[in-house]
């Protein structure tokens, strides 16, 4: 399966301008789906299935499946989550990082300070809450469509109905806000084509690898017997208990380190022991 990248294009300004003569009204926008390593899982699909809700880890541009526009972190506060026309510039590049059973979302774009900035929501768990750019990952839950149209997601908070959802229904103005609203099954303004992308630059720095284990469950038995003037009791008790490992591995140039924690002549190492 072939793999198209988006060039990243630099944006002129820091705060988004609309283009000279875009119409200002929610229309239906077709939009050709393009190949994704996201959707490998579904190639052996027969006529007529839907495909696999596997999601793969990656580099993405997100157009809204009604409005047409992307995904994008606001040039004017670097915090709100917009819709705007798609470019492909950092700011649209979105990557999808394994995080227990969701995955966090994190902007190519980082801060003016330099920190990464991820996804999250604004005031709370509720209907119309916006979605922002925050110093703080959450995990997100991101699958594939079962609508039988490939090349769709959706994000939704994990274990809820609330899902990403363009305003307005789906209004294609630009600036239109990304928010939390309840899942209706099949309403585009809350699905999402995806583009994969090039890997971020920064990635070629820094290299995470995680890795998940689960050891079988093991059980423990305890058998008390108490004997009274009447009555014999027996007590059993088991217990069955599961490890799960989870190890990360962060490989990272030395440089950078010095650089975010310079030497000092002072400075003191304290390890600690628990009993």
């Amino acid at each position: 399966m072939s793999e198209e990248f988006l060039a990243p294009v630099e944006e002129e300004e820091s705060g988004h301008a609309s283009p000279p003569g875009l119409e200002h009204h929610t229309h239906n926008v077709h939009h050709e789906p393009e190949a994704s390593d996201a959707t490998a899982v579904s190639t052996d699909a027969g006529p007529g299935t839907s495909p696999g809700t596997l999601w793969a880890p990656g580099t993405y541009v997100l157009l809204n499946a009604r409005g047409g526009t992307a995904v994008d972190l606001s040039g004017m506060d670097n915090k709100a989550l917009i819709g705007y026309p798609m470019h492909g510039g950092e700011n649209q590049q979105w990557e999808f990082i394994p995080s227990g059973h969701g995955y966090v979302i994190r902007c190519v774009r980082r801060s003016k300070d330099g920190h990464p900035l991820y996804l999250t929501t604004e005031d709370g768990l509720r209907e119309n809450a916006a979605i922002v750019a925050s110093p703080y990952p959450v995990s997100w839950n991101v699958e594939q469509t079962e609508e039988g149209i490939r090349y769709l997601c959706r994000i939704s908070w994990p274990n809820t109905d609330f899902v990403f959802d363009l305003a307005e229904w789906g209004s294609n103005t630009p600036g239109t806000k990304i928010q939390l609203m309840r899942l209706k099954p099949g309403e585009p303004c809350q699905l999402w084509h995806y583009t994969r992308c090039a890997p971020a630059e920064h990635d070629k720095e820094v290299e995470v690898r995680s890795a998940r284990a689960v050891s079988p469950p093991a059980s423990t038995e305890t058998v008390s017997v108490t004997e009274e003037r009447d009555y014999i009791t027996t007590t059993r008790t088991t217990t069955t208990t599961s490890i799960t490992t989870v190890t990360e591995v962060t490989r990272m140039p030395r440089w950078m380190l010095l650089h975010a924690r310079p030497q000092s002549p002072n400075r003191r190492s304290i390890g600690y022991r628990f009993a």
